[in-house]
C-alpha cells in the first residue's frame, strides 16, 4: 500500500498535476480503475489538505447493473466520508439525437458532467483514472490510424484541467492493490466483448505483445510515448520560436508575386476577424527541417482549423514551393491551395466550378467556424451558430443543434442554394442526389431552389430547418471522431417572433 501511494505522490509531485488545498472532481464509476483513484486520493487528502467530490455518471444503459453501479459508488463515498454526486441519462437516446455512437456519447457527456461540476463547485481539476496500460492502448490505436509523433506520446498527465495520476500504473497493480487493502469494485462486462477497436487492442493485442514479444512490452511502450511527449514537446517550442520569425501578416485582398501578378481574393482564413499571415520563404529555408515541416503544420492548422487529412507529402509538398516561381501553387485538402509568392508562403482556396458559378449569384455564404449567421429559409429565418468543439461539447441540452465529425469537411463549408451533381450520403453509404431527396421528402417545386444547403463541395451536409432537417450519414460523429463542427438552431418566423 505504502508503496503504491508513496508512487503516485511522487508521481503527482513530478508532474505538478495538483497544488495543495486543490479541490478535486474525481470521476468514479464504480470500476477497479476509478475505485482506486478515488481511494488514493483520500489517502492523500490529509497530506495534500485536499478537497475531493466523486462525479458517477449512469448512462441508462445496463438496466440493473447500471443501478448497482451508481448505488455502490454511493453507498461507499458515504461509508468514506466523500462527497458525491451522480447523473442519470438516456444516452442511447442522446446518440441517436446527436448522430454519434453510443460510446461516444457517452464519454462526451461524462465529460461534460465532470466539468459541470467542476464550475458548479469551483473545483481546480478533474481526475480520471487512466493507467499505464490505456497509455500502451492509445499508443497503439494512434499508431495504427498513422499518426505523427505527438499522437505517439498518447495519453499525457497533464491536459488543461484534466489530470491523469494514475498514469505511472498497471492494470495488474491496480488490481493487486484493491484487494490488498480489501477495496472491492464493480465490474462491467461490456469491457470484455472485443467490439469496438480500443477493447480488441486491449483484449488481444496487448496481452500477445506481452506474452509472445516482451513481458514488458506496456513499460516499454510507456517509456516510448514519455520520449515522443518530450520530442514533441520540445519541436513545438522550438517552432513556436521560429513562427515568431517566419509569419508576417498580410493584408486580405490581393498579395502581390513576383512580376507583378496578383493573387485575388479571400486567402481562406477560417475565422472571422483574423488576419491572414504568410511564411517568410527566407526565414522558412534558414530552419531545420524537422522546425519547417512544424511551420507548415502550423501555418495550415491556422488557417483552416484542422490538419487531420494533412499527410506528410502535403507538408513536403508545400515546402517545395520554396525551390519554385513565384505564382505557382500546389492543392491541399479543405478545398486550400498553397501559394509561392515573392516573399512568402500562403494559403488561399481555391476557386472550383461551383464557388465561381454560386458566387455569381447572392445565394453563397462562407461558413467560418466560429461564426454566426442568419438565413431566410421558407417559413422563417433561421439563426445558425458555427463552433468547433472537441472533448467537452454541450450539445445534450439543447435538441435545436445539429453536430458533424469536422475532420472529414473536406473542402471548406458554404452556405448556398443547390447546384447540379450535389449529393447526401444515406443510410447503408448510399449516395442519393438532392434533387431526388428532395422530390421523395415532397418538397414544393417553387421551394427547392430556395433552399439554403450547407455543402462541402457537392456533397451536402445539411438541409436546414427548425425541426432540425435532413443530415449526411457521411458526417456523422464516430467512436473514432476528434472534433465536433456544432449547429446551434434559433427559429425565428417571418415577423422576427422566436419560435
Amino acid at each position: 500500500m505504502d508503496d503504491i501511494l508513496k508512487r503516485v505522490g511522487a508521481y503527482i509531485s513530478d508532474t505538478h498535476m495538483l497544488a495543495r488545498g486543490a479541490h478535486v472532481v474525481a470521476g468514479v464509476s464504480g470500476g477497479a480503475d476509478s475505485m482506486c483513484l478515488l481511494f488514493v486520493l483520500l489517502s492523500l487528502k490529509k497530506a495534500l489538505d485536499l478537497k475531493i467530490t466523486a462525479v458517477h455518471i449512469h448512462h441508462g444503459l445496463r438496466g440493473a447493473a447500471a443501478d448497482g453501479d451508481e448505488a455502490f459508488v454511493k453507498s461507499w463515498c458515504g461509508q468514506h466520508g466523500a462527497d458525491c454526486v451522480s447523473f442519470r441519462a438516456d444516452i442511447r437516446a442522446k446518440a441517436k439525437l446527436a448522430g454519434i455512437s453510443e460510446e461516444e456519447c457517452g464519454r462526451l457527456f461524462r465529460y461534460e458532467c465532470f466539468e459541470q461540476v467542476r464550475c458548479e463547485r469551483g473545483a481546480d481539476v478533474i481526475a480520471v483514472a487512466h493507467h499505464k496500460d490505456d497509455l500502451a492502448e492509445t499508443v497503439i490505436f494512434n499508431m495504427v490510424r498513422g499518426s505523427n509523433m505527438k499522437g505517439m506520446a498518447g495519453i499525457v498527465p497533464v491536459r488543461g484541467n484534466i489530470i491523469r495520476p494514475l498514469l505511472i500504473l498497471r492494470r495488474w497493480e491496480i488490481e493487486k492493490f484493491l484487494e490488498q487493502n480489501g477495496i472491492s469494485y464493480r465490474t462491467d462486462a461490456t469491457n470484455f466483448e472485443a467490439d469496438y477497436t480500443r477493447n480488441k487492442i486491449r483484449l488481444k493485442v496487448l496481452p500477445y505483445l506481452s506474452r509472445e514479444i516482451n513481458a514488458r512490452a506496456v513499460e516499454h511502450i510507456a517509456d516510448m510515448a514519455a520520449g515522443a511527449l518530450e520530442v514533441s514537446n520540445y519541436v513545438e517550442r522550438q517552432a513556436k520560436k521560429a513562427w515568431d520569425r517566419a509569419a508576417q501578416p498580410l493584408t486580405d485582398g490581393h498579395i502581390t508575386a513576383a512580376g507583378g501578378a496578383e493573387i485575388e481574393g479571400d486567402t481562406g482564413c477560417a475565422a472571422v476577424g483574423m488576419t491572414h499571415v504568410g511564411l517568410l520563404i527566407d526565414v522558412l529555408a534558414a530552419e531545420d527541417i524537422v522546425i519547417q515541416k512544424a511551420l507548415v503544420r502550423m501555418l495550415i492548422e491556422r488557417e483552416t482549423g484542422k490538419l487531420k487529412d494533412i499527410t506528410g507529402k502535403h507538408v513536403q509538398s508545400v515546402l517545395s514551393l520554396m525551390a519554385l516561381t513565384p505564382g505557382k501553387q500546389v492543392h491541399l485538402p479543405y478545398g486550400m491551395a498553397a501559394v509561392r509568392c515573392e516573399n512568402h508562403i500562403i494559403l488561399k482556396k481555391r476557386e472550383g466550378k461551383i464557388r465561381r458559378e454560386a458566387q455569381k449569384t447572392e445565394a453563397f455564404m462562407d461558413v467560418a467556424v466560429p461564426s454566426s449567421l442568419k438565413i431566410s429559409q421558407p417559413g422563417g429565418v433561421l439563426s445558425l451558430t458555427f463552433e468547433k468543439v472537441g472533448q467537452i461539447p454541450v450539445f445534450f441540452k439543447n435538441p435545436c443543434t445539429k453536430c458533424f465529425d469536422y475532420d472529414k469537411i473536406n473542402d471548406g463549408l458554404v452556405l448556398r442554394h443547390r447546384c447540379q451533381g450535389d449529393y447526401m450520403t444515406i443510410k447503408g453509404g448510399y449516395q442519393k442526389t438532392v434533387a431526388r431527396l428532395m422530390i421523395d421528402d415532397k418538397v414544393p417545386g417553387t421551394l427547392r431552389d430556395r433552399l439554403w444547403l450547407l455543402a462541402d463541395g457537392h456533397h451536402v451536409l445539411w438541409i436546414p430547418s427548425a425541426d432540425g432537417g435532413r443530415i449526411s450519414e457521411h458526417y456523422k460523429i464516430e467512436e473514432t471522431t476528434k472534433h465536433v463542427l456544432m449547429i446551434k438552431i434559433k427559429g425565428e418566423s417571418d415577423d422576427g417572433r422566436q419560435d
